[in-house]
């Protein structure tokens, strides 16, 4: 282990039998990323909170993303600015209250981008994104074995993305279906704004989805924000990597 990384793991013994991950830290240079919760727990159906939003560092250097507890929305945090997205009579309500919590969320502090570089290339789906996001990190000076943010900025030709319903707004109660099945699924094209995500290949099911190194989110131009499940993006986009 040399010391420009390390990596730790809190642990806790669940009535002496067994242990559960309930935060994890990793740094990299001057950037670090942090979580709590586990995605996977969440889709499993523990929705309770695990990070306290008012408990996060107060600063403009500040990304993060997540459901909120209860799954009462999506929550992303860019520049410092938080955008807490919830669904209200079919239409998207977006706030900036620290008071609430996250089922899990994943956040980095970001003391320095890089200079922004258009991503080169027209990239018509996630998975695409994906792998070309993990080819310019290399070649950016990033360890691509290690967790990192990055920012895409600009108009985007197609973005896919979601809010998460609470049960109680999906009538499951009593229900045995997972309770992240429903979600009001949006769709926006030519609209400018900013993708938060976050890279690595080590953390399916901590904080991306399975079969996926990467998780994101957008905070689009008309307020509204959430989950990305699809997107398109054209080749004078912005792409921005954390500086190391």
């Amino acid at each position: 282990m040399n010391s420009s990384s390390k990596f730790v793991i809190k642990v806790v013994a669940v009535l002496g039998l067994s242990v559960a991950i309930t935060a994890a830290w990793a740094t990299t240079g001057v950037f670090h990323v942090e979580w709590k919760g586990l995605l996977r727990d969440t889709h499993g159906g523990d929705i309770s909170g695990k990070a306290i939003l008012a408990d996060l560092p107060r600063s403009p250097q500040l990304y993060a993303i997540g459901p909120a507890a209860g799954l009462a929305g999506e929550i992303t945090i860019i520049d410092g600015r938080l955008f807490l997205a919830k669904v209200r009579s079919g239409s998207i309500d977006t706030s900036s209250d620290y008071q609430g919590q996250a089922s899990f969320l994943v956040w980095a502090t970001v003391p320095q981008w890089q200079d922004a570089v258009p991503i080169g290339q027209t990239v018509v789906n996630a998975v695409d994104l994906e792998r070309l996001i993990e080819t310019k990190a290399r070649l950016a000076g990033l360890d691509t074995d290690k967790p990192f943010p990055f920012l895409l900025q600009g108009r985007f030709n197609s973005v896919k993305y979601h809010v998460v319903l609470p049960p109680s707004a999906q009538g499951m109660h009593g229900s045995s279906a997972s309770p992240t099945d429903s979600q009001l699924d949006l769709r926006a094209g030519g609209k400018s704004g900013t993708v938060i995500g976050f890279f690595s290949k080590k953390h399916e099911g901590v904080f991306t989805h399975r079969g996926s190194y990467s998780h994101l989110h957008v905070s689009l131009e008309d307020g509204n924000s959430g989950h990305v499940d699809d997107l398109e993006v054209a080749a004078d986009v912005s792409l921005l990597f954390p500086r190391t």
